[in-house]
């Protein structure tokens, strides 16, 4: 009996090991923003000090990331990651900005002082729902809103979560998931910065 148990334990390994190398092994993830569609280009929102534009961080890379001030969950965890992966790399030559696609709710102030809250270099901006929907074309963004029924924020946004580098020109070089593997953007955003 431990014989058919122990063969049929052999075959079942050995099937996955299959599957994954025929499914998972060897495929390469891609990270440039190009291949993905993602064209990018300048654009100006509002802060609370007034208009920003993308332009004006030309000779810094930035690093965009798209969410709302009133996120339970995926911003908060999204920015907290961006800040641990981001130790050790000069500050000077980086610019985190984060958009609010909440036209609804979030205004300048509330989410500049969001980006605030998790480091006070970062630089939070938001603007019309036009304004919103040109900029988030750009960055092959998407959002939406969902109603919430018996909650008393009302609804929320679902949002495409990734970290754009943008390089020191103003080119969106990279597109990285923001659950990736801290040391692969890392790698990624070096590889901009260089």
């Amino acid at each position: 009996m431990w014989k058919i148990v122990l063969n049929i334990f052999a075959l079942s390994v050995l099937a996955f090991a299959v599957i994954y190398k025929m499914n998972y092994e060897g495929v390469e993830q891609v990270y440039s923003a190009r291949s993905m569609g993602i064209n990018g280009g300048d654009f100006t929102l509002q802060s609370e000090k007034g208009e920003v534009s993308l332009s004006d961080f030309k000779g810094k890379v930035v690093i965009l990331y798209f969410g709302f001030t009133t996120c339970p969950d995926v911003c908060p965890m999204s920015l907290s990651y961006l800040n641990s992966a981001l130790k050790g790399v000069d500050e000077e030559k980086v610019q985190v900005l984060f958009v609010s696609v909440d036209h609804k709710r979030d205004d300048p102030k509330s989410v500049d002082m969001y980006a605030k809250y998790f480091d006070e270099s970062y630089v939070g901006v938001t603007g019309t729902k036009d304004q919103i929907d040109e900029v988030t074309k750009k960055f092959n963004v998407f959002y939406k809103f969902i109603p919430l029924e018996n909650s008393k924020i009302g609804y929320t946004v679902d949002h495409t979560s990734r970290f754009y580098i943008i390089d020191e020109n103003g080119v969106v070089q990279k597109a990285i998931r923001s659950d990736e593997d801290p040391k692969v953007f890392k790698k990624e955003l070096k590889s901009v910065m260089n």
